[in-house]
């Protein structure tokens, strides 16, 4: 059968986190094992069922993207990247992570993952 993925997959290694919002935050380590412009495919290092949406934080917060859950199988899971977040919503993100007392989120970013970490993982 015929991959029919809209964009195509690069296969990485990627130390993250993802943040969960909510009455009781989280920051579940994890690992970007690929991504393509559209989204990613993390494993979670420990069992967690994520919710429908989830931050994906790269280096310590310097660059935070919005993600959907699509599909989790255990500690696998799919997430699609969403559009950037408002300047207002990084605000009261950070500012939630902060309080968790988790990340230290001194120089938080925005942007595309694809692009920041196809150049990060491409110093080789």
């Amino acid at each position: 059968m015929r991959d029919q993925r809209r964009h195509v997959r690069i296969k990485v290694s990627i130390e993250a986190h993802l943040f969960v919002r909510g009455e009781t935050p989280a920051v579940i380590p994890c690992r970007v094992l690929d991504l393509s412009e559209g989204g990613a495919r993390i494993k979670t290092a420990v069992p967690y069922a994520l919710p429908s949406e989830v931050f994906l934080v790269k280096d310590e917060a310097e660059i935070i993207y919005e993600c959907e859950t699509i599909w989790q199988k255990k500690r696998l899971a799919g997430l699609m990247f969403l559009d950037l977040c408002a300047h207002s919503k990084l605000h009261r993100l950070l500012n939630e992570i902060r309080c968790a007392g988790m990340i230290d989120t001194g120089s938080a970013k925005v942007g595309r993952l694809p692009l920041s970490l196809q150049s990060s993982t491409n110093t080789a």
